[in-house]
């Protein structure tokens, strides 16, 4: 008998213990204490069963802030299931139907109760300070606790992160929707699988971005969840296309990492020789999540312009009345493209935003910028028009400042004119060269134009796009001897404001006069496939190998089916080589002629070849060098050609016909 009583007893004992064990399931999931306007009875607390057995609800009992209030049920249903939501509304919202505001969120089929009293607690949770929350059996024990924490706004819930965990304060959260999640997940629940993001951001946040250099950035990874996340993937690369989503060639950096529950690791990967403009850099974790939400971050970055890279090129300041208003004219000298988005314009003073949105401008492209809307019933514009919502800068007549700031703030070009730059009604100011400083005055000319102005066009007076000049040639060799070499050197300078691949030169070598046995000495094209920068030149030289004695004119000219400036497209010099000595001999002397009569003296050529005296030069004994001519004078092979002091040396010597130099005085 006694052995029975024992038996019973211990079945009962188990059997109070399991009741209780399973009441310890349920736990405060959500609280919301804090709705949308003044109507209270749209507050709520949610629970859930976290156990594997159902629980009967009947003879629980809320404490807030030492208020009870005891549950009651709907049609006496007060059982809640294993992983199940109840919902615990007020009466104004469950009873007497006085809100709609959760119809539409609450599932159907979860377990809704209410309360025996008008309000949860005294007068409801308040919403400015803190309230404790007790969910207690029929017997008194804490099921479960939490304290509320009114740091958001109304409309937001406080939800448990790990329904399973304690009921610590920081174990609760403010939820992510409006309304919450009455009879769901929470939006902030933990998962089993949560890799996360949880910073992304320059590792020096003062640093200065620059064209070119290398950023870098720390990203921090946590595993939230509950469970080991092993050789997750984190990739970082610039969303080129602004998408959100890396694609394999935006990807520049990629590392595989293991996390246990808690755990977290850095990762420092770098942007190297970064672009001018904004970037939309992004952190990816790429492996099996419960809650991708938190699996992509970006930070966005701007990286500043090279000063110079756009420039004023031109710009009304005193506009005709009623004709279009003050414009102002820019041009991308750059190599690259510039996108305007962020860009500001405007004087010392002040300045407005170009543009919110992008304008992508091309190397070599022409962008107008003016604040008047009627402007294109005036103008023929051409190149990209942008219509600035923000009213310009008034440019003033007598003098100004126009400066032009790229997204960072950073002034990329920026000029003070006056009046004496030029000033005309109705006339802009051209930039003449777009390479040279914008302060220099007479870098601006008063456009030529017929219409008093270029907007969206190449200025009247700017220099050229495609401009390939010679600009000297030269004799190299310092002694020119008679069939020996000579070297030539000469410069090709691109002038213009696009580089240059490929052209030809012309060389050309010929005898300066014509005389009886003159031959072209050189005559030949080189063609040239090598690249002249904008604004640069070249050196070149080449050598004739074997150039008789006399006067020679060395050519050089270049040829470019682009050239916009052909007159400075050539160039030539005079250069003399020596002839061999004793070529040329004196050969008869009349130093004592007749009273009256002109001294003279004859000269003899002892070569093979006709010899032109042109620059010649003579002296006697105690004499200073003097020129025998300037004028092409032949003395033929083996001729002879007399020098005489006089004029009148043929009425002496009227049976004289050959040649016959008289030296001026």
């Amino acid at each position: 008998m006694i052995k029975k009583i024992y038996q019973a007893l211990l079945i009962l004992l188990c059997l109070l213990l399991s009741s209780a064990l399973t009441a310890q399931t349920i736990t405060i999931n959500e609280v919301m204490f804090d709705p949308v306007g003044a109507d209270y009875y749209d507050e709520y607390i949610e629970i859930v069963n976290t156990g594997e057995a159902p629980v009967d609800l009947a003879g629980l009992y809320l404490k807030i802030n030492d208020s009870v209030n005891s549950l009651a049920f709907i049609d006496s249903a007060s059982v809640l299931g294993p992983g199940e939501y109840g919902l615990v509304l007020d009466r104004g919202y469950l009873i007497e139907n006085l809100s709609t505001t959760y119809d539409s969120l609450i599932p159907i089929g979860i377990l809704l109760c209410t309360i025996q009293d008008d309000a949860f607690g005294k007068n409801g949770p308040p919403n400015t300070e803190a309230a404790r929350m007790l969910l207690l059996n029929p017997a008194g024990d804490t099921l479960s606790t939490m304290v509320t924490n009114p740091d958001r706004g109304a409309g937001y819930s406080e939800e448990k992160i790990d329904v399973f965990g304690n009921n610590e304060p920081a174990n609760w959260g403010n939820a992510t929707t409006l309304y919450g999640m009455p009879g769901y997940e929470n939006s902030i629940a933990m998962k089993d699988f949560d890799l996360a993001i949880e910073e992304f951001d320059l590792r020096d946040s003062n640093l200065r971005l620059l064209p070119g250099s290398t950023v870098e950035f720390f990203i921090k990874i946590k595993n939230l969840g509950r469970e080991t996340i092993s050789n997750a993937e984190i990739q970082f690369g610039d969303d080129l296309n602004r998408d959100t989503v890396l694609q394999y060639y935006e990807v520049v950096f990629v590392e595989n990492v293991t996390l246990s529950p808690g755990d977290s690791v850095v990762l420092y990967p770098s942007l190297v020789d970064v672009k001018s403009g904004k970037h939309t850099l992004l952190g990816v974790i790429k492996t099996e999540d419960d809650n991708p939400d938190n699996n992509l971050k970006t930070k966005p970055i701007k990286v500043s312009y090279p000063r110079g890279s756009i420039v004023i090129n031109e710009f009304m300041y005193a506009p005709k009345t009623n004709f279009g208003g003050e414009w102002i004219e820019l041009l991308n000298i750059s190599e690259d493209t510039v996108n305007l988005a962020n860009w500001q314009i405007g004087d010392n003073s002040s300045r407005v935003e170009i543009s919110a949105t992008d304008i992508m401008v091309p190397p070599n492209e022409f962008v107008l910028l003016s604040s008047t809307e009627s402007i294109t019933n005036y103008w023929e514009i051409n190149g990209i028009y942008v219509h600035c919502e923000k009213s310009l800068p008034t440019l003033n007549n007598t003098e100004d400042s126009i400066v032009v700031g790229d997204l960072c703030g950073k002034v990329i070009d920026s000029l003070k004119y006056s009046s004496s730059w030029g000033n005309r009604q109705g006339v802009s100011l051209e930039r003449i060269d777009p390479n040279r400083d914008s302060n220099v005055s007479d870098n601006w000319v008063l456009s030529q134009n017929p219409s008093g102005g270029t907007p969206g066009y190449m200025n009247s007076q700017m220099v050229k796009t495609y401009d390939l000049s010679v600009d000297t040639i030269y004799v190299a060799s310092e002694d020119l001897i008679h069939n020996e070499s000579v070297e030539f050197e000469y410069f090709v300078g691109n002038n213009g404001l696009a580089d240059i691949g490929v052209y030809t030169i012309y060389l050309g070598v010929r005898p300066a006069t014509v005389i009886s046995n003159g031959t072209t000495i050189l005559d030949t094209l080189l063609y040239y496939d090598a690249i002249i920068q904008s604004r640069s030149r070249q050196k070149k030289s080449f050598v004739v190998e074997s150039i008789p004695g006399g006067i020679y004119q060395v050519y050089c000219e270049v040829f470019f089916s682009g050239d916009e400036k052909p007159s400075n497209d050539q160039d030539s010099c005079i250069f003399i080589v020596g002839y061999p000595e004793n070529s040329v001999i004196v050969n008869e002397v009349m130093n004592i002629p007749e009273s009256g009569e002109s001294e003279w003296f004859e000269l003899y050529n002892t070569t093979d070849m006709d010899i032109n005296l042109n620059r010649w030069r003579f002296r006697d004994a105690g004499g200073g060098w003097r020129t025998l001519t300037t004028e092409t004078e032949i003395i033929t092979t083996h001729g002879f050609c007399v020098v005489a002091a006089k004029q009148d040396f043929r009425q002496a010597y009227p049976q004289f016909s050959g040649s016959l130099i008289v030296p001026d005085s």
